[in-house]
C-alpha cells in the first residue's frame, strides 16, 4: 500500500484493511511523507498491523512506491488499493475490492491493479 502524506487517513485504512476477511501480507511502502505518517506508520508496524514498512527517503512518486512494495511482497498475488485522499475513506469499507484485476507480470509474481467504481 502506497502512502504520501496521509496522517489523518492511514490509521482508519490499515484497520480496515486488517479487517478484510483474508489471510493477507500488508506490505506498507511510505514515499517520503512529511505530515506524520511515517511515525504514525512505524507505530503500527511495531503494534503488528503492518507486517512490512518501508521507507522512502524522498518522495520518489506513487509508481516507485508500488514498485518497492511489489518487490518486497512475498506473497503470489499482490492486491493494490487506493486509498487516503484518492478516495473517500467510505470506498474502503472491508469487502470492497470492486474493479480490481489480476495481471501476471514477466517476474512471474502475480499482480493486481484497479479501482473502485
Amino acid at each position: 500500500m502506497p502512502v504520501y502524506n496521509e496522517r489523518t487517513t492511514v490509521e482508519e485504512i490499515v484497520r480496515r484493511v486488517r479487517g478484510v476477511p483474508l489471510e493477507i501480507e500488508l506490505v506498507v511502502v511510505d514515499d517520503g511523507s512529511t505530515d506524520g505518517s511515517r511515525e504514525i506508520l512505524e507505530s503500527l508496524a511495531e503494534a503488528g498491523s503492518i507486517d512490512r514498512l518501508i521507507l522512502h527517503d524522498v518522495n520518489r512518486g506513487k509508481g516507485a512506491a508500488l514498485s518497492t512494495g511489489f518487490g518486497a511482497a512475498s506473497g503470489d498475488a499482490v492486491l493494490v488499493r487506493r486509498y487516503g485522499r484518492t478516495r473517500p475513506t467510505s470506498s474502503t469499507a472491508p469487502g470492497s475490492w470492486a474493479g480490481v484485476r489480476i495481471a501476471c507480470s514477466t517476474s512471474g509474481t502475480t499482480s493486481a491493479t484497479g479501482s473502485s467504481p
